[in-house]
């Protein structure tokens, strides 16, 4: 494992799986108040992710969801291991950024058969991996149907 990455468990915890088997409701019950953000572009910026939710989340040490971290741009994947890699602060490019001891990314993300759905480059994939590799990872794998009976106690 990197060095970059022994304490990103710590901060990331990514939930992964087919579609439809709980990812996303496993992490919202396990987390009600985090606040959401849901990666609805490739091309979405570390500035977009901060002003999603992230930067409140690391400054007040609570949850964050960010659902499709699998489709994060290669600049998102960065930042992310730089924020969730245990430094009590970020600063880059004239932000400062307390990082709060309890802040946690949840992440989702699309995977089947041990690979992950990706469209991209080859850096943007191994950066991926690389925050997979180093976050507490938990494996999702109900069917529709078992979502639903859970969702109602059943």
């Amino acid at each position: 494992m990197s060095t970059r990455t022994n304490n990103l468990g710590r901060h990331l915890i990514v939930y992964y799986g087919p579609v439809g088997s709980g990812k996303s409701y496993t992490a919202e019950m396990e987390y009600p108040a985090a606040q959401k953000i849901t990666v609805i572009k490739t091309s979405m910026t570390p500035a977009e992710l901060l002003d999603g939710g992230l930067r409140e989340a690391m400054e007040s040490g609570e949850a964050v969801i960010i659902e499709g971290v699998n489709y994060l741009s290669e600049s998102c994947l960065n930042f992310l291991l730089k924020v969730c890699d245990g430094r009590t602060e970020y600063q880059e490019d004239g932000l400062n950024i307390k990082i709060e001891d309890n802040f946690k990314v949840v992440a989702t993300a699309r995977f089947w058969d041990g690979s992950a759905e990706f469209s991209g480059y080859d850096k943007r994939i191994a950066l991926l991996l690389e925050l997979i590799a180093g976050a507490d990872a938990r494996e999702c794998y109900h069917t529709p149907a078992t979502v639903v009976k859970i969702a109602l106690g059943n």
